[in-house]
């Protein structure tokens, strides 16, 4: 049996505003969680600073955003963008195997994931994180 502990009452406000920083790891993309955050940041007044995931290219690699990309992320967040990819669609990283987490998922049927394993060995150390 599960026990639920609802909330009895609203907590006091945080306080936060204006002078105070809200730091986003990531970027906005439609109408998610986050947006909600980032619109009480903004109504308090407060600095936004985004970080951003970066892209992948075609061939998987991953990059900064251009010019146009940052320049609408920005205008979208409604403050600065740090520009050095941190990490984008971890599940794109091909381990040891070379096959994606993704790839791998692939060929697992339902009645076969209790016995599925995932290779998570990565083939390489991206270049500033070793």
């Amino acid at each position: 049996m599960t026990i639920y502990n609802p909330l009895q009452n609203l907590p006091d406000p945080a306080g936060y505003g204006k002078g105070d920083v809200f730091v986003l790891f990531g970027e906005l993309f439609g109408r998610g969680y986050a947006n909600g955050l980032v619109e009480e940041a903004r109504g308090s007044g407060m600095t936004i600073i985004g970080i951003t995931v970066g892209r992948r290219d075609t061939d998987g690699s991953l990059r900064p955003l251009t010019d146009a990309e940052l320049a609408e992320s920005e205008a979208f967040l409604g403050g600065k963008i740090i520009n050095i990819p941190l990490e984008a669609g971890f599940d794109m990283d091909r381990p040891a195997s070379g096959l994606s987490p993704v790839e791998q998922l692939k060929g697992i049927k339902s009645d076969g994931w209790e016995g599925a394993e995932l290779d998570w060995m990565p083939s390489r150390i991206p270049e500033g994180r070793g």
